[in-house]
């Protein structure tokens, strides 16, 4: 078996952009459909807060107070939906990542199948990780720190049979930190700019689209990447644990001839 060795931030995140572009027929449509419905739960937010699309927001004297309501309507429509629809992006990913780590190929048919086998399974870890960031996200720093920690949820949730998926996330990623806060930085800042875009845009529905459609195109490919850190650290466990057998063997066996020499000099 071949030596398998921890590869750079940039060589995952490159087999992430190759996991979602090279299945563009895929997650091409699913970008532009997460993009409109961003847009669709804004706007939602807007007329729930007493505001018309093409009010600028921007230039209007709103109160702090009325911008946090807007803020966190946003935030409670948008928590709903991606309960619901999350879990199968992240199945989805998971799956067409592996298959891209592992140079095989995956019908969508086979995934359609395998998800909805395993939605019940990972719609509840999926859901308590997705709460715990976007409340975190208020503050942001919080949000990262549970960003990092449970990167590896929606893998293990997809891909073991764990009951502790979110405790498993921790562990896994706790030796991959500093790739992960590379990875999830420039995400979370683009994020916090995405507001801006929002109120500046907000009465431009093609603009506002295609922006949100950019910005959850760069989600798919930071969860791919997410997936190849886990399968790397995976390897590299199951290689540790090969070797540590390998040597107890070499150990046991060593011992075992030993004492048959002992046994055999006292015979003699």
């Amino acid at each position: 078996m071949s030596t398998i060795r921890k590869q750079s931030l940039g060589t995952h995140l490159s087999s992430g952009f190759k996991a979602i572009l090279g299945n563009a027929g895929v997650f091409i449509p699913i970008m532009l459909a997460l993009g409109a419905l961003d847009v669709f739960l804004f706007r939602g937010a807007l007329s729930l807060n007493g505001f018309k699309p093409t009010d600028n927001i921007l230039q209007m004297q709103i109160p702090p107070s009325a911008l946090m309501k807007l803020t966190f309507s946003f935030l409670g429509l948008m928590i709903g939906i991606k309960a619901v629809l999350g879990p199968i992006i992240g199945m989805l990913v998971v799956l067409y990542a592996r298959a891209t780590a592992k140079s095989s190929a995956l019908s969508m048919n086979s995934a359609i199948n395998f998800i909805s086998k395993r939605y019940k399974n990972v719609f509840i870890p999926y859901l308590l990780a997705m709460l715990s960031i976007q409340v975190g996200m208020l503050i942001v720093v919080p949000g990262i720190m549970f960003m990092m920690q449970y990167a590896f949820v929606d893998s293990v949730a997809t891909l073991e049979k764990e009951q502790h998926v979110l405790t498993r996330s921790k562990r896994l990623t706790k030796s991959r930190r500093k790739s992960l806060i590379l990875l999830i930085l420039p995400f979370v800042i683009i994020g916090q700019g995405m507001q801006f875009v929002d109120f500046i845009y907000s009465s431009n529905l093609p603009a506002l689209i295609g922006f949100h459609s950019i910005y959850e195109g760069l989600f798919l490919v930071i969860t791919a990447t997410f997936y190849m850190l886990y399968h790397e650290r995976i390897l590299l466990i199951e290689q540790h644990k090969a070797r540590k057998a390998a040597k107890e063997n070499t150990l046991q066996e060593t011992s075992t001839e030993q004492s048959d020499s002992t046994s055999a000099d006292n015979k003699a």
